[in-house]
């Protein structure tokens, strides 16, 4: 598969698509690369607060720049009425947080698009973009935050 964005240099990707065609994990094959991802299918054409509303397996990992990795686990509960709460464990370069408890407030959008704003233990706020697949029943973040490379997903 080739991408090329308006106004960006194209990128290869090798890419295995589901048995059911609902995801596609990709590898770029670009030389100087070291990028993997996947793509999974919004099945759905409106989302909404109520649609997702529910309890969520949370997982998460990126790098926090000048510290070191950053990974989250944890069940988060979505409200339906844009709130939500859980508890997770952190682990920031080695060092563990667990029951860190989770708070804030999310907004989705008809497109399946949202965003949230949650705080973690003591640290927030941290800002969230979000992207509703798999017939609601997943959602795939990335934090907006500087400094900070996280994504991961809730699934239910």
């Amino acid at each position: 598969m080739t991408i090329q964005a308006k106004g960006r240099s194209k990128q290869d990707f090798d890419i295995i698509v589901s048995a059911d065609g609902t995801q596609i994990d990709m590898i770029q094959t670009d030389s100087g690369t070291t990028i993997v991802g996947s793509a999974q299918a919004q099945v759905t054409k409106s989302c909404s607060l109520a649609g997702v509303k529910g309890t969520y397996g949370l997982q998460g990992g990126g790098t926090e720049i000048g510290v070191g990795p950053l990974a989250i686990a944890g069940q988060i509960t979505l409200g339906g009425n844009g709130t939500l709460k859980g508890t997770a464990t952190v682990s920031v370069n080695g060092s563990i947080a667990s029951k860190q408890k989770i708070s804030g407030a999310y907004k989705i959008l008809r497109i399946c698009q949202g965003a949230a704003v949650i705080d973690v233990g003591n640290q927030g706020p941290i800002h969230l973009n979000l992207v509703v697949v798999n017939g609601e029943s997943e959602i795939l973040f990335i934090e907006g935050d500087s400094n900070t490379l996280l994504s991961g997903s809730l699934q239910r």
